[in-house]
């Protein structure tokens, strides 16, 4: 057993104790033979370890950024809040687990092959991949991903996580818009150079609808009775026209 005592110095410290009795033929007690040994040194290492060991977890808790340490065989080791946050496990199912434990396989294979060119290029590498969590919701994030050796030579790699869905989702948002400007300037230019509405609306309809992204565009032109017909339309391969139909009435 461990246990703590104070020294005639007046200073405390830490003695192991091991001790065994030695029975007669009877079965009873006669003698015991035991040893104390001072672990003082070591408990104030064990101490100091651990010490370091919470002043690291601080640290890295108070990044807002997910955070993460794998070993040689991609399992997590260490890891901040804001990891378990991204990812919606507590940290009690995630210690110790790899990739293949949590995430699609396509996932998991693309991660494992990331870590291992890390790991044998020795060079810090950082890109945009994509990442499931626990609810389903894919994400897109940034990995900057970075291998350490020990002096014993065990290989360890630390992976810092920015999640940069939503500026990636306003990038694209932008871009279209900005794509949707063009095509509307493009429209307008059109028709100051034409004034045949049949040129105009035909083009129209085909930028439009490579712009938005959908099957069909069209041009309805009503009569006074609420009938009308059909002027102008652009459709994707596969749908059939309306143009056939000229036509509708009310």
């Amino acid at each position: 057993m461990e246990y703590r005592i104070r020294f005639k110095t007046g200073e405390y410290g830490w003695i192991l104790s091991r001790g065994v009795a030695l029975r007669d033929q009877t079965g009873q007690p006669y003698r015991m033979v035991g040893s104390h040994i001072d672990i003082t040194l070591r408990k104030r290492v064990e101490a100091a370890l651990q010490a370091n060991q919470d002043f690291l977890h601080r640290v890295l808790n108070s990044v807002a950024d997910p955070i993460f340490v794998k070993d040689e065989h991609h399992r997590w080791t260490m890891f901040n809040q804001a990891f378990c946050s991204l990812l919606g496990y507590p940290t009690e199912e995630l210690l110790n687990k790899s990739d293949y434990d949590f995430f699609p396989k396509q996932e998991a294979d693309h991660f494992w092959e990331y870590d291992d060119y890390v790991f044998a290029s020795g060079t810090e590498h950082e890109q945009e991949e994509t990442l499931t969590d626990r609810d389903g919701v894919v994400r897109i994030i940034s990995t900057k991903k970075l291998a350490f050796t020990s002096d014993a030579g065990k290989k360890s790699l630390v992976g810092i996580i920015r999640d940069v869905t939503e500026r990636t989702q306003m990038e694209t948002t932008l871009r279209q818009m900005a794509e949707r400007e063009r095509t509307i300037a493009s429209v307008v230019q059109r028709m100051r150079q034409s004034l045949d509405l049949e040129t105009i609306f035909s083009a129209t309809t085909q930028e439009l609808r490579h712009v938005i992204g959908c099957d069909r565009i069209l041009v309805y032109q009503f009569n006074s009775d609420w009938s009308g017909e059909i002027v102008a339309e652009s459709v994707a391969a596969g749908w059939t026209s309306f143009c056939n139909r000229k036509k509708w009435a009310p």
